[in-house]
């Protein structure tokens, strides 16, 4: 680049920049003095107006400065703006997919938002360059990605002359042809410049005034002898003086928490201390902390800060999909799409739009409160036959007209109506902090004239969605102190780095690991194609990350301090950035001895007095800091959990619930309600039974698994037995299966179709093609159970099915009081019953008698001895048997049976007479029922001390860090 000079300092190359475009003035009667953004156009007036030197002076961006020269000399188009870039590449991309599909033709290119992203940036960096591409003699072609790329930006030109716009990079080209500008004297002051641009400034003979910390000292560069250790300090970076280093005093400090949960504490509390370290009797102290992302570090330490009387700001930017009104208004259209696209009535049509749903409707947006959303989202998980018109009813249901007015439109498509009714509720809130407020309005509006300029261009919602999450929103919240004592700014390193010297009391650069600002940035598709182009312009990434900290360094007066993260969040150690090495070096009089430095904190030991670190063995006192002195924990206590073993006295009564019933004598006693099954859930580990039947740690989500399965299968059974009997065949013969088979294929159908309709999370309610195949797969094996039941207990007929007990009449147990439902009672002529319960499948466990025991042990599964003592106590049969049958799985069966009434083959289909038969079948469904009592006087006293009965207890318990599974 001709005409560039170097500067170690921004105020010095502002300084000869300014006093450059003065001399041009006076030479040409007008100059243009170029500046990166916005905001240094600012800051660079205000220099021209204390030095008086400010008339005739243009200060712009390069940007403006080429859409005024297109303006004067350029033709009638209009420069196309971001919004149209982004909208008319997506077109065009469109457009190229689109042929390459009606020709059949492999394309190479992807329809997703970075495609788009990638073809606007091409054509705003040179999109002459790339519609007048020739590859150069010898040359290897584009790839055919790159070659698809040019075809889209081909189609992208043609649009722009169809809706009367060119590029600025066009715009550059045809200008600098024209030398149209070639008699104004331009000076640029640390722009980042395009080649194209680059040919225009040729023309005007620009002058390039550039930072560059690396660039040796000016004389009047701070660090000679008497020098602070901040002057010292700024002398001696990046040109280390290993034989006179840089003492430390404290003014550079260093902040190295263990990891992310250690360092929102440690940072607050060391910011707190810088404050009152500068505090002065007339003003509070001002402080910038830089963060790799800002409004994260603002989210974790302003309300710490707050607590400590020090106000905090943040002023930064995020991408429209980044702010709450962003995820929310994506969220929203998701879920409208499938308005558009899903038969509302169509529960098996797909179930992905009900997180679109919640995700809007836990948004602040969704005009209701947190617990109605959660409330709407329960609904949602716990039923799978929820349709998406429900959802939307749902919806509607908890807004207000005008809010229903806002979700019709949208459900609608009328999206542009829909923004603005958003818009005049969120200005109309008071409540909400004003900067959080207009950042919300700022990104309504973007995408106001998204959609807007997407119906003018003849696209749809979703490809404004799609170049929309690319928008920029400013992001600036501020929060202050009742009792202001100080005031900390945060931004990225950049910004902090523009600032003019000693803008502030103290900075703070947090962040300073390798993995936030790496030595080399790999280069992007965008530019690995400009390359290709001959238009790629290179950039020393890291030579601008050193300009950003030396700069930021020197807006510091009185202290700095630097915070990295010595591991990570999966407790690797962080490499500290390459920009806190350089500095450390400073301090050091031999950069070749590994001795000079601390071990862990990788500095001289002469700077450990000024290290401060914190660990991470205190998670909650980290996390949940009020940032006191010190940033100490709140004032709560600070409590130690017990061993799970055994409930306080106070809490028995809430665990095992107790209940006052009157006896037949007439004696009134409290007992404490059991079902059968959480009495064998007790017995298999107390802590699992805790977990999941008093806790309640089951799942949100309705469960397409084996509770819905067992339901139908047995309400399947329960009817066709059901009809059997009504149509006078008392039971399933080897004679009749073919009519019975004809019944369940009957029931099995309508039930089916009931179940479409059934509000529960145990509905069997299929969302997919694998789900069918599932329940027709259930199908077959009732069908083949039903085959097989033809020879189990031929003497019994069916007696009953899901009998109740307990509900009206309490019934007693083992001391306690039971409630439950008998799957299938069967019975004989001579009064005999047998207890049958449908499980999916029967195994070992499920055996009466342990194999291999010493002495009597007390079953596994207890369920069946249970419901065979209900029906000699409630119905006055004699039980037989106490069985559990598979369904799924034909030919399994276990439990307990009388030796003296049944045979093992020919009534129970070769059931396991040494695990299941006993000649005293009464008296172990009392021995059973005593054992069982000993166990239940455990929990009644409240203890749940993990106990698995085995290794197989432990694999469905929700509780992952039990002492019994550890054991």
């Amino acid at each position: 680049m001709q005409n560039l000079q170097t500067y170690s300092s921004i105020e010095a190359a502002t300084q000869a920049a300014c006093g450059r475009a003065a001399e041009l003035r006076d030479q040409l009667g007008r100059s243009v003095l170029l500046v990166p953004t916005y905001a240094e156009t600012v800051r660079v007036k205000k220099h021209l107006a204390a030095q008086g030197i400010g008339f005739g002076v243009a200060v712009v961006t390069p940007a403006a400065w080429i859409a005024d020269a297109w303006e004067l000399f350029g033709d009638a188009r209009a420069l196309v703006c971001p919004v149209d870039r982004l909208l008319l590449a997506r077109k065009a991309l469109k457009h190229h997919l689109d042929q390459c599909e009606r020709a059949q033709k492999e394309c190479g290119l992807l329809d997703t938002p970075g495609t788009v992203r990638l073809v606007a940036d091409v054509a705003k960096a040179a999109l002459p360059v790339a519609l007048a591409y020739e590859p150069a003699p010898g040359a290897a072609p584009l790839n055919k990605n790159a070659q698809a790329v040019l075809q889209v930006l081909y189609g992208y030109n043609q649009l722009l002359e169809e809706y009367g716009l060119t590029e600025e990079s066009s715009a550059c080209a045809l200008l600098a042809q024209a030398g149209a500008v070639c008699e104004t004297g331009v000076v640029a002051l640390d722009c980042q410049t395009t080649c194209v641009q680059d040919q225009l400034l040729a023309t005007a003979n620009a002058e390039y005034f550039q930072v560059d910390a690396e660039a040796e000292r000016h004389a009047d560069a701070a660090g000679g002898e008497g020098a602070s250790e901040l002057d010292a300090l700024r002398a001696a970076l990046y040109h280390p003086n290993f034989t006179n280093p840089v003492q430390p005093a404290g003014q550079v400090r260093f902040a190295f928490p263990a990891g992310a949960y250690a360092a929102p504490r440690l940072m607050v509390g060391e910011l707190v201390a810088m404050a009152q370290r500068l505090a002065q009797s007339d003003t509070a102290p001002h402080l910038a902390l830089t963060a790799h992302n800002p409004v994260a570090a603002f989210d974790k330490l302003a309300s710490g800060l707050l607590a400590c009387g020090i106000s905090v700001s943040v002023d930064a930017i995020s991408t429209f999909d980044e702010t709450d009104f962003g995820r929310a208004w994506m969220a929203l259209l998701a879920f409208a799409n499938n308005l558009d696209t899903k038969d509302w009535d169509n529960p098996g049509s797909g179930h992905t739009w009900s997180s679109f749903a919640t995700d809007f409707d836990l948004s602040p947006f969704s005009f209701m409160g947190v617990r109605s959303a959660q409330k709407l989202d329960a609904r949602g998980r716990g039923w799978r036959g929820q349709t998406v018109n429900d959802a939307l009813s749902d919806m509607t249901g908890f807004a207000e007209d005008d809010h229903r007015a806002f979700l019709s439109a949208v459900a609608e498509g009328e999206l542009l109506e829909a923004l603005q009714l958003i818009y005049g509720w969120v200005a109309a809130q008071t409540r909400w902090p004003e900067a959080y407020k207009l950042q919300q309005l700022s990104a309504i509006q973007k995408a106001c004239g998204m959609h807007a300029r997407a119906n003018q261009l003849g696209l749809g919602a979703e490809d404004a969605l799609r170049v929309l999450q690319y928008v920029v929103v400013p992001v600036k919240k501020c929060l202050e102190a009742e009792n202001h004592q100080a005031q900390v700014s945060i931004a990225r390193l950049q910004n902090i780095g523009r600032k003019q010297a000693e803008s502030f009391d103290g900075v703070v650069l947090c962040d300073l690991t390798a993995a936030a600002y790496p030595l080399k940035d790999d280069m992007r598709a965008v530019d690995l194609l400009l390359e290709s182009l001959g238009a790629y312009k290179p950039r020393d990434r890291m030579r601008e990350l050193r300009r950003s900290f030396a700069q930021a360094l020197a807006a510091a007066r009185g202290e700095v301090l630097l915070e990295r993260c010595l591991h990570d969040e999966t407790t690797e150690e962080e490499r500290p950035a390459a920009l806190l090495e350089e500095l450390v070096d400073c301090y050091r009089a031999d950069p070749q001895n590994p001795k000079e430095v601390h071990e862990e904190y990788q500095v001289p030991p002469a700077c450990v007095p000024f290290v401060a670190t914190l660990g991470e063995e205190e998670v909650a006192a980290n996390l949940a800091f009020d940032g006191g002195s010190g940033a100490a924990p709140g004032q709560g206590a600070l409590v130690t959990l017990r061993p799970a073993e055994h409930l306080r006295a106070e809490d028995v009564p809430r665990v095992v619930v107790p209940r006052l019933v009157q006896r037949t004598d007439g004696s009134t006693v409290s007992l404490s309600g059991f079902s059968p099954s959480g009495i064998e859930k007790y017995l298999d580990c107390p802590y699992k039974w805790f977990a999941q039947n008093r806790l309640g740690t089951c799942g949100v989500d309705a469960d397409f698994g084996p509770l819905a399965f067992g339901n139908f299968a047995h309400s399947v059974l329960e009817n066709l037995h059901l009809r059997l009997h009504a149509a006078g065949l008392r039971r399933v013969t080897p004679e009749n299966v073919p009519d019975a088979l004809r019944v369940l294929g009957e029931e099995f159908e309508r039930l089916r179709l009931l179940e479409q309709t059934r509000i529960a999370g145990d509905a069997l309610i299929p969302l997919s093609h694998s789900d069918n195949l599932e329940i027709q797969r259930l199908k077959r094996q009732l069908e083949d159970f039903v085959a097989w039941e033809a020879n189990l207990l031929s003497a019994f007929e069916p007696f009953g099915a899901e009998l109740a007990f307990g509900d009206e009449n309490p019934f007693e147990y083992a001391g306690v009081l039971l409630k439950g439902r008998v799957d299938r009672v069967d019975i004989d002529p001579f009064g005999h019953a047998a207890v049958i319960d449908y499980k999916g499948g029967v195994g070992k466990e499920y055996a009466f008698f342990v194999k291999d025991a010493e002495g009597w042990q007390l079953p596994r599964k207890v369920q069946t001895a249970i419901y065979a003592q209900v029906i000699r106590r409630k119905l006055g049969l004699v039980p037989v048997a106490a069985i559990y049958v598979a369904y799924k799985k034909p030919g399994q069966i276990a439990g307990l049976y009388d030796r003296e009434q049944l045979h093992p083959e020919t009534d129970l289909c070769g059931i396991d007479a040494a695990a299941c038969g006993s000649a005293e079948f009464l008296d172990e469904l009392d021995r059973c029922e005593e054992a069982v009592a000993l166990q239940l006087e455990r929990a009644r006293r409240g203890d749940i001390a993990p106990c698995p009965a085995d290794k197989d207890s432990c694999r469905w318990c929700p509780v992952l860090t039990c002492a019994g599974r550890m054991a």
